[in-house]
């Protein structure tokens, strides 16, 4: 199945019975080379603890690396680490993601 088919949309349904999408926003102010904070963090009703967590951020990441995960349950925080060779400050940036609950029972029966 294409990414463009009309079905594309559905074909993870059986791994991600459901979806939450979550929209947060913060400052993304990484000072030294090699450092990671966690640059935001939102109220995202439904999030658990092994739920897998997509990060779109609304800026160039050159020489950033973005990913979220669910920190305690309800909230999501978005992580940034600085790659590059010196600090980085983009002030308030907004972050889109969604948080995939897993099909417990699939991992039970295995792949």
């Amino acid at each position: 199945m294409g990414m463009n088919s009309p079905g594309a949309r559905y074909q993870y349904r059986g791994l991600f019975p459901e979806t939450i999408l979550f929209t947060v926003t913060g400052s993304v102010i990484v000072s030294d080379p090699g450092n990671q904070i966690i640059t935001a963090s939102g109220n995202v009703p439904g999030a658990e603890f092994g739920d897998l967590v997509l990060v779109a951020p609304n800026f160039d990441v050159e020489d950033l690396q973005v990913f979220g995960q669910v920190v305690a349950a309800d909230q999501v925080g978005i992580y940034v680490t600085n790659n590059g060779p010196g600090a980085k400050n983009l002030g308030s940036q907004t972050f889109y993601g969604v948080v995939m609950k897993t099909d417990d029972g699939l991992f039970r029966k295995g792949l």
